[in-house]
Parts: structure tokens; sequence; C-alpha cells
């Protein structure tokens, strides 16, 4: 056996030569490194920061805890309905603001996408719902749209909508911020968890797109454009203008094999 060789190639190795590849990853994508001690549980008024995330306007986490630094005493003003996605907190974002940070490891020429569980707040001063953007590397990757509470006021028995975005596809090897964008004012209130991204899988696709229903065009009114094609599978993705939201205005959800619903 060539000890030498094996010696020479260890060593490259540790030089960084052949070390993997950097994964994508969100930093603090559940909210839970934090812990807020001051009402109403925004971030200016709790340090001036959220772990691993940037933010301008009224960004913060809910719950905030009567006991900090100890979890105790959870008070939720900003989370009035819908069963928390993953942990104990979630981000709120109140009002016209934006929450990003920059997402490493992206390899030039492949695809990425985003998921992420959105919710939004009961009490408001306007009628109008928030609406919510968001956009990676300059791109938008979930069109701008209406946000809906997912349950009753003061009721915590249905999940939180789950999004997954429009495929990335990044230009070159580096890092690229994601940023999450709220365009309404009026005490409107966006509830945000765990924010994930992945490198998109074709083989995995293409076995999905194998098992699900054919598409069928729908009209809502709730959506800009009005029209978009829903795909029927258990899950309720609105593709138009080459993005994909979820049409929050359905408080259901969509059946396999179902052909019709009435908005």
């Amino acid at each position: 056996m060539n000890f030498r060789l094996i010696a020479a190639v260890f060593v490259v190795c540790l030089s960084g030569v052949c070390s993997a590849a950097e994964e994508p990853r969100i930093e603090n994508p559940s909210f839970e490194a934090d812990v807020f001690g001051n009402s109403p549980g925004v971030a200016r008024l709790n340090g001036g920061k959220i772990s691993g995330w940037q933010f301008r306007g009224n960004v913060g986490i809910n719950p905030f805890w009567t006991g900090a630094p100890q979890r105790t005493g959870p008070q939720r003003p900003f989370v009035d309905n819908g069963v928390t996605p993953h942990g104990r907190q979630v981000a709120l974002m109140q009002n016209h603001c934006t929450l990003s940070q920059q997402v490493p490891g992206l390899q030039a020429g492949r695809q990425y996408v985003v998921t992420y569980y959105e919710n939004a707040r009961h009490m408001r001063r306007i009628k109008e719902p928030p609406r919510l953007v968001v956009i990676l590397g300059g791109e938008t990757i979930v069109s701008e749209h209406e946000v809906r509470s997912v349950d009753d006021p003061d009721q915590f028995t249905l999940p939180y909508d789950f999004v997954e975005s429009a495929p990335f596809t990044a230009p070159t090897d580096g890092s690229f911020e994601l940023a999450l964008r709220t365009t309404v004012d009026g005490g409107v209130t966006v509830l945000v968890d765990q924010v994930t991204i992945s490198e998109t899988s074709l083989n995995a696709k293409s076995q999905a797109a194998a098992r699900r229903p054919e598409p069928k065009a729908l009209g809502c009114t709730h959506c800009t454009p009005p029209h978009f094609t829903a795909y029927f599978g258990g899950f309720r993705n609105a593709l138009y203008s080459g993005h994909s939201i979820r049409c929050a205005s359905y408080r259901g959800h969509f059946q396999a094999g179902q052909t019709g619903l009435s908005f």
C-alpha cells in the first residue's frame, strides 16, 4: 500500500480542495433562537435584532415571555388563530416591512425552492387583508398575494398555510438575499414560520407529476390575476406568471381527484 500517496491525498483534503460543497441553509428558520420579554414582542423593543435575520419595519416574534430569559408566561398578542407549525415561536410582520437574510451555498445552474408557513392576524384596522411577496436573488419566487387567517378568532385548531415557491436557478455560485416583504399598511400582520430552502429534484418532481391529477383552470376573484391553474392532489398551489402561491382565500383543503371548487 502506498502510504505516501494516501498521506498526500489526506493533506490535500485538509486544505479544502476535496471538501464537500456547502449546502444552502436558512439560519434560525423557525425563529426559536431568541427569547423576547418585552410587550408586544417587536424586535425594536427587544434588543433590536432577530438572530440570523435583518429587518425593516415593525417585525418581531410571538409569543414574548413574561418570565424571560426563561420561556415561561407566554403572551401572544399578534397570534390570535391557527396552530404554530414548528416549535413555539413565529415571526410577525406588521404593516409594510421586510424580513431578510443572505443564504449561502447556492451553486450555479442548480434550482432551489423556498418553503414556509404563513397566517394572518385577525385583528386589524382596515378591511383589506395583508399581502406578502417573497424574493430570492432579486427574483420574485412567490408572487404578491393576500394572506388570510387560517382559523376563526381565538381558535387554534387549523394549521398555517404551507407555501412552496417557484424554482430559482442560481446564476452563479455564492450567497443570495432571501426577502419576505409585506405591502399593506393599516394595522395588518402576517405570521411566518419554518422557512427552508432546498435543491429541487427533477426525478422527484417527475414522479410527483405522474401521480398528480390533471390541472384545472379556476377563476378566483381573490387573486391577481383572477385566473390561475390549480393542481388537486392534497395541496393547493396557484401557478401564474411563472410563480407559485397558495390561494389562502379558500379555507378548506383540496382532496385528491377533486374537479372543481366555488370561491
